[in-house]
């Protein structure tokens, strides 16, 4: 317990140092005004992809097919009814169109990478990680395709975009290695762990970034945003986490759909449950 709780409170702690780096730099003046976009662009189609294909391949074999697949299918019937409850309390608390469309958005689709991801394998090691990002997929398809078209509110979706984004492939290259049991060469692999190893520091920077383009003051004066906070991050968990356990769920088909619709408040999450 208290190594867990050690490892958890020590990767927070550089999560936030990062941000309060990133809050700075912005704030420094030194550094270009697109620098979000680039870290986002860079985050998107370098670094998560290294982090999936490495670990996916490392741990999605054979002989867990059976027991990837029904995390897959478990994924799936999740992000379903949680579309569901964020369209029902999106309808109650949104006052325009344009705010209906934020609502569903944010409370559907969790910041379970680039937060959860790091913290995940410190704690409960790759295999786990693995389980996660296969249990996350149908979450990343529709984020990049329904996803997308509710926050841009564009006329369509763009399939092209879509089917290229690496954030789709990428875990499909890693289960195809993972499964065929293919070696990469070792400078592939080392740049896979390389460029994995970006991926975290990388994006909390770049929230430090945007979080540099808000006024502190007057979020935290907001009564609106912790009401919407705790409902996107302590009610929904919490509706979710109960029908799950008096539905008999346990272990890992417990504990990975609390951790990915609660980030933010993982820590507390993964010490109760231990």
């Amino acid at each position: 317990m208290e190594q867990v709780f050690a490892l958890t409170v020590t990767n927070v702690c550089k999560t936030l140092i990062y941000i309060a780096l990133g809050y700075i730099f912005y704030h420094s003046k030194r550094f270009p005004k697109d620098t979000p976009k680039v870290l986002s662009t860079i985050s998107t189609m370098l670094f998560y992809p290294a982090y999936s294909i490495r670990n996916l391949a490392q741990n999605f074999t054979v002989d867990k097919v059976g027991e990837k697949a029904l995390l897959l299918g478990f994924g799936l019937v999740c992000l379903v009814l949680v579309f569901a409850l964020a369209c029902l309390l999106g309808k109650l608390l949104s006052r325009t169109p344009i705010e209906l469309r934020t609502l569903i958005y944010a409370f559907t689709v969790p910041n379970y990478a680039y937060f959860g991801f790091p913290i995940i394998k410190s704690v409960f090691g790759p295999e786990m990680l693995a389980d996660v990002i296969i249990f996350t997929l149908p979450f990343s398809i529709m984020n990049n395709t329904f996803g997308y078209w509710l926050i841009t509110s564009s006329s369509g979706i763009s399939w092209k975009k879509t089917l290229t984004a690496p954030v789709l492939w990428a875990p499909l290259i890693g289960i195809t290695l993972g499964l065929s049991g293919l070696q990469l060469p070792a400078i592939c692999s080392d740049l896979l762990v390389a460029c994995g190893s970006c991926m975290s520091p990388v994006s909390m920077l770049l929230v430090g970034f945007v979080l540099g383009h808000i006024k502190i003051r007057h979020l935290l004066s907001s009564g609106r945003a912790y009401m919407l906070s705790v409902v996107r991050l302590l009610l929904i968990p919490a509706m979710f986490g109960v029908v799950m356990f008096f539905c008999g769920l346990r272990e890992s088909f417990l504990l990975i759909p609390l951790v990915v619709l609660g980030v933010a408040v993982v820590v507390a999450l993964l010490i109760v449950y231990l």
